[in-house]
């Protein structure tokens, strides 16, 4: 066979690209162009021992096979434009902000070290991972904050949607440094809410605001008030020993001796209705 555009697609016997994006084949002993169709996310795929994007055979056929970890970029990020000087092999991250960034509002703005991701100044996550940009579901938290599930590197991550705004908008997160919500409110995501502060600067806002989780209010709490006061009633005027309190209530020794020294629950008030002397 004679034909000065085409070259062989390595690796597939009898399967050529042409410059101009097209997958011919000799297959039978005729050389005939094969047809091409459309695939959900926009790029033109073929059936040529299996379903293949055209772009990945034209980038393998003028610019070598493809490296570990890369994949098929159309530089101008048309999905469809598959000539040979359109294409190069870029690693996975480059190909979604280049191929899909013609398509994102200018509103959005990229996450940081979140390739094909987007964060608007309201708190709402964006995709454009696809050739449509679209808003992701997001759910509340059992701490109260909203959380999403991201895809990164073909690995499903749990993510804050607070915290991904914050990057967005703010840079990324410093160091020993958390997002604090500035008007108190765990769901209010709008990027002029969130800055990036110390623990002790969240804990602040919580006081503030009214939101500190302590007692039987944290999420980790094992007893409510009126047991802590039982527990303390029991030791200073009952005098039971710790270690007596410690088998009643089925905790560790140390759980209780932190609750009767006031090292935790210490924020709560002692006092309790006089009880009876128990033998």
């Amino acid at each position: 066979m004679q034909h000065n555009e085409l070259r062989t697609i390595p690796g597939m016997q009898h399967y050529f690209a042409d410059a101009d994006g097209s997958l011919w084949s000799d297959r039978g002993g005729l050389l005939r162009k094969l047809s091409l169709s459309k695939a959900k996310d926009g790029h033109l795929i073929v059936n040529a021992n299996g379903c293949r994007t055209a772009a990945s055979l034209v980038c393998a056929a003028f610019h070598g096979v493809r490296p570990d970890g890369c994949f098929a970029g159309h530089k101008n990020g048309v999905p469809t434009d598959n000539r040979a000087e359109n294409l190069e092999w870029q690693p996975r991250s480059v190909i979604h902000t280049r191929d899909r960034s013609h398509v994102v509002p200018d509103h959005l703005k990229p996450i940081p070290n979140h390739p094909g991701y987007y964060a608007d100044a309201a708190g709402d996550i964006w995709s454009a991972r696809q050739t449509v940009v679209k808003r992701l579901k997001s759910r509340i938290g059992p701490h109260g904050y909203r959380n999403l599930t991201l895809s990164l590197g073909n690995k499903l991550t749990q993510h804050s949607v607070h915290a991904l705004v914050c990057s967005a908008f703010h840079g990324v997160k410093p160091d020993g440094m958390c997002c604090r919500h500035l008007n108190g409110d765990p769901l209010d995501n709008r990027a002029e809410n969130l800055t990036w502060g110390t623990t002790t600067d969240n804990a602040a806002d919580r006081r503030k605001h009214g939101n500190e989780y302590h007692g039987e209010k944290h999420h980790n709490a094992r007893f409510n008030l009126d047991a802590v006061r039982v527990m303390r009633n029991l030791y200073d005027v009952q005098k039971w020993s710790a270690c007596r309190i410690a088998k009643c209530f089925d905790v560790q020794l140390s759980v209780i001796h932190s609750i009767l020294k006031r090292k935790s629950w210490k924020h709560i008030d002692d006092s309790f209705p006089e009880m009876e002397k128990l033998a």
